[in-house]
């Protein structure tokens, strides 16, 4: 799926439409070679997960603003330019190699980033902005029973907890 740009292509849900309850907006196959690729768009939901990725090691995730997204199952691949995620990013239990590249949860809410129960995840170049305000302090990223995680440089706000 490739729109125009991501201030230019909207991916929506009607207020008539029902799909049930807590299905996501864009939702790919659960397959470790599955090739989808998503770029140059915006989508939004409230409350269920706007992308729900499970497509593998071959998959490709392009200057994207989607919130909440969920990736899981076999959901990895190639992320670039993922933006604006407003609630937490759950990556969680996928061992599926994912790397995600300048990636920013801005505006998230506390954690901004969530990784459980997975491995093979290399993170580069993330921003966040928990904490900005000089008084709150978020939780950028959230580790837990996971192993093999890099993070490869970080800007905003960072405080280790330990």
């Amino acid at each position: 799926l490739v729109g125009a740009g991501r201030t230019l292509t909207r991916v929506s849900r009607l207020d008539e439409w029902s799909s049930g309850e807590h299905a996501p907006l864009i939702e790919t196959v659960d397959q470790p070679d599955a090739t989808n690729s998503l770029s140059f768009l915006s989508a939004r939901t409230r409350g269920t997960p706007t992308l729900s990725w499970r497509a593998g090691r071959h998959s490709r995730v392009r200057s994207v603003t989607a919130g909440p997204v969920v990736i899981s199952g076999n959901g990895g691949g190639r992320w670039t330019a993922l933006s604006d995620v407003t609630s937490p990013l759950s990556i969680r239990g996928t061992s599926q190699p994912l790397s995600m590249y300048a990636t920013n949860p801005e505006r998230a809410i506390d954690p901004e980033w969530v990784i459980t129960d997975s491995e093979n995840i290399q993170l580069y170049s993330v921003k966040t902005e928990a904490g900005t305000d000089g008084y709150s302090i978020m939780t950028s990223l959230r580790i837990k029973d996971s192993r093999n995680v890099s993070v490869f440089g970080s800007t905003g706000y960072v405080q280790l907890n330990g």
